[in-house]
This record gives C-alpha cells, sequence and structure tokens, in this order.
C-alpha cells in the first residue's frame, strides 16, 4: 500500500476522532487538527496561523528490508506520529504542560485502539500488515512552539515486499545485452 494511502489512513482517524475532530466545526470555525508536515518549521506556522488542538501530526515514514533470499523480502515500515496538545497558559506551567502530555496520551491511546480494533475485524488489510502494540512506542516531546506538548508515537509493521521483486520489463536492455 502506497504511503499516502497510510497518511489518509490517519487523516481519517483524525476525522473520527471526538478529541481531534479534523474536518468539524467548532465554534463556528472548522478544526484543522491534522497535518502533514516535512519538518518542524512548518509545524510551528500552523499552529501560530491555523492549528487547533489536540491534533494530530503525520511526521513521515521510513523503511527497512529483510532479504532471507527465499521468497520476497520484507518490508517494515515506519510510522511517524506527533499526537501534541496546546498548555493552558493560564495555569501554572508545570500543571499545564503535565495535562498537556495527559491529554495528548489519551487521544494516541484512543488512536491506537482505533487502529488496533481496525485490524482485528479485517485481518490482515491493505494498510497494515503484521500489524501489533508490540511494535509501537512513544516518546514525550516539546515544547514545541513554545506552547505544545505531547507524544511522538512510531510503530512499525511489515508485509512482502514485493516491489522488490525483479522485473525485466524494467529495463532497457534486450536479450544479447542482459548483464544478468
Amino acid at each position: 500500500m502506497s504511503l499516502k494511502s497510510r497518511s489518509d489512513y490517519f487523516k481519517k482517524i483524525a476525522q473520527y476522532n471526538k478529541l481531534i475532530g479534523h474536518g468539524s466545526t467548532r465554534g463556528g470555525e472548522v478544526v484543522n487538527a491534522f497535518h502533514r508536515i516535512n519538518n518542524e518549521e512548518e509545524l510551528n506556522a500552523a499552529c501560530i496561523n491555523w492549528g487547533h488542538f489536540p491534533c494530530l501530526v503525520h511526521i513521515g515514514h521510513s523503511l527497512r528490508y529483510k532479504d532471507e533470499q527465499v521468497d520476497s523480502p520484507t518490508k517494515t515500515v515506519s510510522n511517524e506520529l506527533y499526537i501534541l496538545s496546546q498548555i493552558d497558559t493560564n495555569i501554572n506551567r508545570a500543571d499545564a504542560i503535565e495535562l498537556a502530555y495527559q491529554q495528548s496520551e489519551l487521544v494516541m491511546n484512543q488512536f491506537l485502539s482505533f487502529m488496533r480494533e481496525d485490524y482485528k475485524a479485517k485481518g490482515k488489510w491493505g494498510i497494515f500488515f503484521d500489524f501489533s502494540l508490540n511494535n509501537a512506542n512513544a516518546e514525550q516531546i516539546g515544547p514545541i512552539n513554545l506552547t505544545l506538548y505531547g507524544w511522538h508515537l512510531q510503530f512499525f509493521d511489515s508485509n512482502r515486499a514485493i516491489e522488490t521483486e525483479y522485473n525485466s520489463n524494467d529495463w532497457n536492455f534486450d536479450v544479447n545485452d542482459n548483464p544478468l
């Protein structure tokens, strides 16, 4: 499944979640609480200008391949997300930071429970293969943009990497020039 499809899946979860509510209306304003971010500067701009909290930020992916030279190699995808809340500047800063972490953890746990339930209901399916909470970890992050605190969630899933199998139609040489 494409990396874009994964990002679209995360966005859908952000729309479904009542605490994030991406795309819903809050106070007469459309909630913008899902972001695809290439770097922290983009996140800072979103937060200052038009972001809503708590929010889900899709940071990106990394890939790892394992090849036993028997069947197709395995591709493991690392999914990188931030779940962020904004501190309440009207209370003691230490208390506000703890509350932001607590709210972000609640959203993160709801997010994981949704994916886990979806995976259990559908089994191995198009977005995630071999999905398990055993392959997830999270670290506290913050401050981001001085007022955002939350969690950096990373989880892994894997599938056969059929796309790494050799196909002679992908190459520009004829049978006589074949370097293999």
